[in-house]
């Protein structure tokens, strides 16, 4: 075609009028490129950790490194915190027993004296202290040494213990002196029992390297009445103690 011919350009203006209804319908108009959405790069398609401490995906090796790292010093931690838990058993349970009997300590005897005497009215009869003190522990102790007061007054323990019910509880007042908290039973039932362990003690006695010696016991018992403290209470059965040996 001859461009410099009139025919030519009109022909030229009218292809560029058309309209894009006119055009070819193979041609496909050219797709809007896709815009990331707002969501994109936001945490939920990150990497994550998830609350039992294990990834979502596969960490890089440097945040592997940083993570081994930290578990290397948080292990001696762990260790640490174990140990010291371990240690506040130790001490707790040096704190409420007694030094080398398998007794409550005077101080959580008290405490246990304190917790019955805070629920006494649920009880179906008043609860009773029943008092011990081991007459010749001294006099072996000095005849035979400290092992073998140490020997005397786990037997003593140990004679108690049989005659008490499961749900009486014996401890230690220090030195040469226990304690016992009987919850069922008047307070001649509790004499009775008071009786039968000063009888059962003296007939048992112990040896100790070829020596046979006897144990001696003073009992004094005191049944709850009224408001008082757990001191007034050992107190009370204490007084009773001495009052039975002036008289004996």
């Amino acid at each position: 075609m001859d461009v410099n011919q009139t025919s030519a350009i009109t022909a030229l203006n009218q292809d560029a009028k058309k309209s894009p209804q006119q055009r070819d319908p193979k041609e496909q108009p050219a797709q809007e490129e896709e815009q990331p959405s707002g969501d994109s790069g936001s945490w939920r398609e990150l990497d994550a950790v998830d609350m039992d401490g294990g990834f979502f995906d596969a960490v890089t090796p440097e945040i592997q490194s940083v993570i081994n790292e930290l578990n290397m010093q948080i292990e001696p931690l762990r260790a640490e915190l174990e140990r010291s838990k371990a240690r506040e058993q130790q001490y707790r349970e040096l704190a409420e027993h007694h030094v080398f009997l398998d007794i409550p300590c005077r101080r959580e005897f008290l405490r246990e004296i304190n917790h019955v005497m805070k629920h006494a009215s649920q009880l179906s009869t008043p609860p009773a202290v029943i008092v011990f003190h081991v007459t010749n522990a001294d006099s072996v102790r000095m005849k035979a040494g400290r092992d073998a007061l140490d020997r005397l007054l786990a037997e003593v323990v140990a004679g108690i213990s049989e005659i008490l019910q499961p749900t009486d509880v014996l401890g230690s007042l220090g030195g040469n002196d226990f304690g016992t908290i009987v919850l069922g039973g008047d307070g001649d039932t509790v004499g009775r029992m008071a009786a039968e362990i000063r009888d059962a003690i003296a007939r048992q006695g112990f040896e100790w390297e070829g020596q046979r010696f006897e144990i001696t016991l003073e009992v004094g018992l005191h049944v709850l009445d009224g408001d008082v403290d757990a001191g007034s209470w050992i107190r009370a059965a204490d007084s009773d103690l001495r009052s039975r040996q002036s008289n004996s």
